[in-house]
């Protein structure tokens, strides 16, 4: 995945909502600053175990306009 791409969400009545990822973040694990909303958007974020469970890759994303 890379900054632009776009990834689709079905919701459990097969919905499809559409996203392009705005960031990509390897963190520590108390590093909670990403997990955030950000105001008026509407967003998902993935959160993974990288580097042998001692950081966080983060991918957020926002709604496709």
């Amino acid at each position: 995945m890379e900054i632009g791409d776009e990834l689709e969400i079905l919701d459990k009545d097969k919905e499809s909502t559409k996203y392009q990822i705005t960031e990509i973040a390897s963190i520590e694990p108390t590093d909670l600053n990403l997990l955030r909303k950000e105001a008026g958007k509407t967003q998902i974020t993935l959160i993974t175990c990288e580097n042998y469970s001692t950081k966080r890759l983060v991918v957020k994303a926002e709604v496709k306009k």
